[in-house]
């Protein structure tokens, strides 16, 4: 896309537009997170001229019934820096904001179960709970290849960050950094893009399973560095700079954590970054030391290297990332087969239509506008784990210690990166249900990786406890009333959106569960409780192969989507609030309504 730099100066203060926003009751609450038009659009449109999409108010949250029929674009309605900021549902106010109601994720751009996340830095290291985005954070210190998970239990490894400056040469995060605006900040499960102020450069990403895709727009004539630098908190990174390839490259190794002590768990994170222009300079650094023409350094901390260029006005630079767990080689062979040219509108358009056929396997009618964001943001989360481990041709590191690298068979993945709360069949399901062919080699990684270190496989679909507000002993009506209210108050369309730690898709397939009206009780069966649905109907499209009716319907006979019902019909015939695993396979409808009782 084109920016126009005339847009936008240096004073911040000045470039505040007029925009309606929500304004949200609970006190405390400032950040506000922009909901995109639910109008028919010809494509999906990052910001353009500094403008932002439409945001709606909370008071205009009459929608359309049936405008999904017009567009499939519903890539539309994920805000992906839903859940960046401290939880602000009732729940998580009254448990005094500790990190584990923070919703700790990132405005992450990939593909479904992608290998790396590309997402904004405003938190350097990858230390334990401390998610690389925060929402609150006023400075962006670069664009980060991550793997976190979502959890105050876990850490960023194997990453590296990615970073324009101009003028002179600054290394660490903090000196480097620069500030930025969310207004304009544009973010989709494909897309990011921000004003670096500081620079007066306009950064672009998109990304692919196991790659990135940088554009750089210069708006001033000056010397401009692109720093790379392997993110190891404990001094055993690795970079090294090919002039004649135009690439940096290099690795940091993955460290666990277990009692707060980092162990070395057998493989690193391997990167390639390559570059569309010839460097006019390069060097390598070891904290503020600029190495001036050294193209190696490794085993010291706050190590990485830089390509330097010399710009002129409106000059852009492209740079695209390949990574992997298993080889600089496999890193670079990774990023040649997804983005085997320098066409980066062609890499964000086809991310963009992964993204709409995976979010098309369920479409809502009816219900409130604001509820079309939470849904399908929530969707976008829970099909970003487990992770892809394995590269294109297969490899990836075996599960106890990293070595040797093992290969799959051709046509399949290897995933990791399972969420180990005790409430993960939620996510699962999910899976099994929209994703089932994916999730078939997810139960395959999970049984290699028992065979191949002993981890108790059996533990994703086992001893899994009826999650919260789904109790047995509650009826319809009681189970309903509870999870509508969680659903209304608890999840938002701000930072603060998630009630707590996602924990690798956990709660936001919590939600998607419980808007469409059902969730799976227990691995020990194979029920769903049912609740009811917060839309007048959801459809959903199932992959014929796994369930042979291919479509199921769910509706209410009310338009009040949010009051409960106590009758619930399974293509016509009366059953009680329990829906069989059968029902959704053979395909139908099931209908909510009230028998005037």
């Amino acid at each position: 896309m084109l920016f126009n730099f005339a847009k936008i100066n240096r004073d911040s203060s000045t470039k505040q537009k007029k925009y309606t926003i929500f304004k949200h009751k609970k006190a405390g609450v400032r950040n506000l997170i922009e909901l995109p038009t639910l109008e028919k659009t010809n494509s999906y449109q990052p910001m353009t001229n500094n403008k932002l999409h439409l945001l709606l108010a909370l008071t205009t949250i009459l929608f359309i019934t049936g405008c999904q029929k017009k567009t499939e674009k519903l890539i539309q309605f994920v805000v992906p820096r839903i859940g960046t900021g401290p939880s602000t549902g009732t729940e998580s106010i009254r448990q005094n904001q500790n990190s584990k109601t923070w919703g700790l994720t990132i405005p992450a751009v990939s593909t479904p179960f992608g290998m790396t996340q590309w997402t904004p830095q405003t938190r350097d290291g990858e230390k334990k709970g401390i998610s690389p985005y925060y929402y609150g954070g006023m400075q962006i210190q670069g664009f980060r290849g991550s793997h976190w998970s979502e959890s105050a239990q876990k850490q960023d490894y194997g990453s590296f960050t990615i970073m324009p400056i101009t003028d002179y040469l600054r290394t660490f995060p903090a000196e480097r950094a620069s500030e930025f605006t969310h207004e304009n900040e544009t973010s989709s499960p494909a897309y990011y893009s921000c004003m670096l102020l500081n620079y007066m450069t306009f950064v672009e990403l998109t990304g692919t399973a196991h790659s990135g895709f940088f554009k750089f727009s210069f708006a001033e004539g000056k010397q401009a560095f692109i720093l790379i630098t392997p993110n190891s908190d404990n001094g055993q990174g690795y970079i090294k700079v090919d002039t004649v390839k135009q690439e940096i490259y290099g690795y940091n190794p993955v460290n666990g954590i277990s009692q707060d002590a980092f162990h070395d768990a057998g493989f690193k994170g391997y990167f390639v970054v390559r570059f569309n222009k010839a460097f006019d300079n390069y060097g390598c650094y070891y904290q503020m030391e600029n190495h001036k023409k050294e193209i190696e350094l490794s085993a010291k901390s706050d190590i990485g290297a830089y390509a330097s260029f010399k710009i002129k006005l409106k000059d852009v630079i492209l740079a695209k990332a390949g990574t992997s767990f298993t080889s600089i080689e496999a890193a670079r062979a990774n990023l040649d087969a997804e983005i085997p040219n320098w066409d980066f509108e062609k890499t964000k358009t086809e991310t963009e239509k992964v993204w709409n056929e995976s979010l098309s396997a369920i479409h809502l009618k009816g219900g409130k506008a604001e509820d079309y964001t939470k849904f399908y943001t929530a969707l976008y989360r829970s099909l970003l784990f487990p992770r892809t481990f394995s590269d294109v041709d297969g490899s990836y590191p075996a599960f106890d210690g990293g070595k040797p690298n093992r290969k799959v068979e051709q046509g399949h993945v290897y995933y990791d990166d399972f969420s180990l709360n005790n409430r993960r069949k939620a996510q699962l399901s999910l899976v099994s249900l929209i994703a089932p062919e994916q999730y078939e080699d997810i139960l395959k990684s999970a049984k290699l990786k028992k065979e191949q270190g002993g981890w108790n496989a059996d533990t994703i679909l086992t001893d899994i406890s009826v999650p919260y507000h789904y109790n047995n002993s509650d009826g319809a009506i009681e189970r309903q009333s509870k999870v509508k209210s969680i659903l209304k108050n608890d999840y938002t369309c701000f930072d603060g959106g998630i009630p707590g730690n996602d924990n690798s898709g956990l709660k936001s397939a919590w939600y998607v569960f419980s808007a469409m009206g059902f969730y799976p009780s227990s691995t020990k069966s194979s029920d769903y409780q049912l609740s009811s649905p917060i839309y007048k109907e959801v459809e959903l499209n199932l992959n014929p192969k796994f369930y042979p009716g291919g479509k199921f319907r769910i509706s209410l006979d009310d338009a009040d989507t949010y009051k409960t019902f106590n009758k619930a019909e399974l293509n016509g015939k009366e059953i009680p609030f329990v829906l069989k695993h059968k029902g959704l396979q053979e395909g139908g409808k099931l209908e909510f309504s009230n028998t005037g009782k």
